[in-house]
């Protein structure tokens, strides 16, 4: 896979530049934490964009050499260059809060089912149903031909054979729109899942916004009423609330005087609910002694 591939690529040009990289699998363990902080992933993995962390983990593991443990960690060189990037995902390239998804760069937003997990990537946004029973996904790009025609050369592309069951255009809230209900499948451990769904495209200042819902056909109907929440709730985003939303970003600093990191995190007013996560950015417990000089992230 690509992140394979990449992951290797990483660790080799680490260890030729004497680094240690063996980091790379404590970075992934604290993802992993931070994810299951965050209440998890229940994206399916034939509609991931990413292999799970958890695999990720053990590929890198198998990629080590004996030796790799003695090279160098340049802790304060990593940590100069990450000061001032943006923590987490940008709100500027789409958030949630509330039951509602929110996207201030494009200027749209939609309602998410309830129970529903989300993520939010650059090429995708992918919603699943609590037990990864259903999913929604939505895509966006320009589209050159009318949209009914869009949306049938869409559908072809995204799924195996599918069979058109009914479609029709009808508006959603006040932008034009085309709706197909569709058959296909899915191939899950090399049996083939007989799957149902539904497309909904969506046009918005020349852009289309296409949402393909995905669920196994004998269970259809049950799930069919949450995949048209995210369609019937699209709408333009005009809330200088959210339009205005900003990123948070990592802050870097240095420890005055010999301390707890506890104590640290009191005296520069991070809230309770953020030690947790600045914890483990750091590796450290809150009772862990930090030194005059060393360097500390911490999130505003």
């Amino acid at each position: 896979s690509d992140e394979y591939q990449a992951d290797s690529l990483g660790i080799q040009y680490a260890r030729g530049s004497r680094y240690l990289p063996g980091a790379m699998v404590t970075f992934f363990n604290s993802l992993q934490q931070l994810t299951a902080d965050h209440g998890g992933s229940s994206i399916p993995n034939f509609l991931s964009t990413h292999p799970l962390t958890t695999r990720r983990i053990e590929e890198v593991k198998e990629m080590l050499q004996p030796g790799d443990e003695n090279l160098k960690v340049a802790r304060n060189d990593y940590l100069q260059k990450v000061d001032g990037l943006v923590y987490g995902n940008n709100p500027r390239h789409g958030y949630v809060q509330g039951n509602a998804f929110y996207h201030p760069q494009m200027k749209f937003a939609f309602n998410i089912p309830q129970g529903w997990k989300v993520q939010n990537t650059p090429a995708q946004v992918a919603l699943a149903e609590a037990n990864g029973n259903a999913v929604i996904l939505l895509r966006v790009e320009k589209a050159q031909s009318a949209l009914d025609d869009y949306a049938r050369s869409r559908l072809q592309q995204a799924l195996q054979n599918p069979q058109i069951l009914d479609q029709g255009s009808h508006a959603v809230n006040s932008l034009s729109a085309h709706h197909i209900i569709f058959d296909s499948a899915v191939t899950q451990d090399n049996t083939s899942v007989p799957m149902r769904g539904r497309m909904s495209c969506i046009q918005k200042n020349g852009m289309v916004y296409t949402f393909i819902g995905l669920t196994q056909r004998n269970v259809f109907q049950s799930h069919d009423p949450s995949i048209l929440t995210p369609i019937r709730t699209f709408r333009n985003l005009n809330d200088p609330q959210h339009l205005n939303r900003r990123p948070v970003h990592v802050e870097v600093v240095k420890v005055g005087a010999a301390t707890t990191m506890g104590r640290f995190l009191s005296q520069h007013n991070i809230p309770q609910k953020l030690h947790k996560e600045v914890l483990l950015l750091n590796l450290m417990k809150t009772g862990t002694q930090l030194s005059p000089g060393q360097l500390i992230k911490i999130i505003r």
